[in-house]
């Protein structure tokens, strides 16, 4: 006979509300109930949970967690107040039970509920920290729905979580909010940026107080380790490098240039960190007021929406990109929330340094001056990704090669060579051989012999895929090894979907004139592939 010597509630269950909610993050964090009410994140909660339709919270007292154990061991435990070591884990559900039916099921008597029913109602969980005021830790909730594939989360991974032997699964990323003391925005995007890159390319994934040593070792004048105020380009670099990564940096000014890079990037899985201007625009409506620079801040994007009704073409050409249909990106903000909706909107007027700026911006959940959420926006500063050391060939230089092939294919349809009423529209991304050829066994638009040809064929494990469509038909997919060097960029494999498209390239490709006129321009390596393809008479 055992005799337990526990002499805490080991769980507690409540019916889910946000008042509900903010009352248990209060008493077991040593937040007061105003620094919660306080806080964007729980405004954000109270829509996020209404929109996944919580209905049960499963309290864990007593939990612990690995990262804030390595925080608490590098500053907390030194700290002459006495914190805990121990956190607390709040289940979220979907579904009503009581807490006699989870207690029936624990002893393994017959009651109302079941694993299996407790996992498919599961939405996921979230940590909260023994301190006064950043307490959420990690949390991994459901993402929002597809809305019929309008969003789009490629950066998720299935998190477990074992609830008194119940084993529990979400597929999330993990989030956390920004510790002051070990940590800044960056850290925190950082460390949810390795949650997924750690998977894609099995490298180990730091914790937010051993992300801030590494991030700080190369410039160890610039600021002290800990408690530390936040982090530069060069330091978020050194800590990418550290996991055996590259860091590539990519200014994200430009709209266009921001989406298509998103898009590409996160496709295969490559997590994003942004790092934008927050502006204030509370006033910016009063006559001759300008928004107010607040303050660099970094968080990691997890999603996109496609939500435009059909593409839009760059500026001054008629190169046109799936990726321009992007309407709101999807971002791990840590003073906001996991999954926080950011909407592209029109551009704005701020001051910076004494000089007036104007430049595009996206709607964000902070609050500014007027305490209205939304009226502080986020003005794209840089894109940091952190890429395999083999994937060489960044996203621009192959848009340029597609922009010159695309205004090739431009001169054909307009000396009406090819009949297409409108431009081609292209989806360009980074994607996995694996997954290629996954694609390629489950297509039913390719002749069998062709078919196994390419599943067959030799290719590098990372590729660029550039689909050419016409009016959402598939005509064309050219194929780049991503892992060249820019000097040998070609083209690997061209897939044609439609006959007559395909075939026309191909014939005026092998024209002499044609090949002599372009041999200097980007498009002619893909033209020489083209000219290579013999036809059956």
């Amino acid at each position: 006979m055992r005799i337990s010597m526990t002499t805490h509630k080991p769980y507690e269950v409540y019916n889910y509300s946000i008042s509900k909610l903010k009352s248990i993050i209060a008493n077991k964090s040593k937040a007061t109930p105003d620094i919660v009410n306080k806080k964007f994140i729980s405004t954000y909660f109270e829509n996020y949970f209404d929109h996944l339709g919580a209905k049960k919270i499963i309290v864990e007292n007593c939990y612990i967690d690995k990262d804030f154990l390595d925080d608490y061991c590098g500053y907390y435990v030194r700290c002459f107040e006495k914190y805990d070591r121990e956190c607390t884990r709040l289940h979220f559900f979907n579904k009503n039970f009581t807490i006699k039916s989870f207690g029936q099921l624990l002893k393994g008597e017959d009651c109302p509920i079941s694993k299996e029913k407790l996992n498919s109602a599961y939405l996921g969980f979230v940590v909260i920290k023994p301190l006064p005021q950043t307490i959420i830790g990690r949390t991994c909730l459901k993402t929002y729905g597809s809305d019929n594939g309008r969003r789009t989360f490629p950066i998720t991974r299935p998190y477990k979580a074992n609830l008194f032997g119940i084993d529990l699964e979400v597929k999330s990323l993990a989030f956390q909010e920004q510790d002051h003391v070990v940590s800044a925005c960056a850290t925190s995007a950082l460390w949810s940026v390795f949650q997924e890159s750690g998977k894609l390319f099995q490298h180990p994934i730091p914790s937010p107080v051993d992300i801030t040593k590494i991030a700080c070792d190369p410039l160890p004048l610039e600021t002290r380790y800990l408690p530390n105020d936040g982090l530069t380009a060069k330091q978020m670099a050194h800590a990418i490098r550290s996991v055996g990564l590259e860091p590539f940096l990519i200014k994200a000014n430009n709209e266009q240039v921001l989406k298509s890079s998103v898009y590409a990037y996160l496709h295969i899985g490559i997590p994003i960190l942004m790092v934008f201007a927050l502006i204030d625009v509370s006033k910016s409506k009063e006559k001759g007021s300008l928004g107010k620079y607040l303050a660099l801040h970094a968080a990691a994007i997890t999603g996109y929406s496609i939500g435009k009704k059909s593409a839009i073409p760059y500026e001054g050409s008629n190169f046109v990109t799936k990726a321009s249909m992007i309407d709101k990106l999807y971002a791990h903000d840590d003073q906001v929330g996991p999954f926080a909706r950011m909407i592209f909107g029109k551009k704005i007027s701020f001051s910076l340094g004494g000089k007036k700026l104007t430049q595009p911006s996206l709607e964000t959940s902070w609050s500014g001056e007027d305490n209205i959420t939304g009226s502080v926006r986020a003005v794209p500063n840089y894109l940091l990704i952190p890429v395999y050391h083999k994937i060489r060939i960044p996203y621009v230089k192959i848009e340029e090669k597609i922009i010159q092939f695309n205004d090739f294919i431009e001169i054909l349809r307009e000396q009406e060579i090819l009949s297409l009423e409108n431009s081609i529209e292209w989806d360009i991304y980074l994607t996995t051989i694996n997954e290629f050829k996954s694609n390629i066994f489950q297509s039913d638009s390719l002749p069998a012999k062709l078919k196994k040809e390419i599943l067959t064929d030799l290719m590098p494990r990372f590729l660029w895929k550039a689909s050419a469509f016409f009016e959402g038909n598939r005509v064309l997919d050219l194929l780049f090894d991503a892992t060249e060097i820019e000097q040998g960029l070609t083209l690997k494999q061209a897939i044609g979907y439609e006959d007559f498209f395909f075939k026309t390239i191909v014939r005026v490709s092998k024209i002499k004139e044609v090949s002599i006129q372009l041999k200097k321009n980007p498009v002619w390596d893909i033209l020489v592939w083209f000219s290579k393809v013999k036809l059956k008479s």
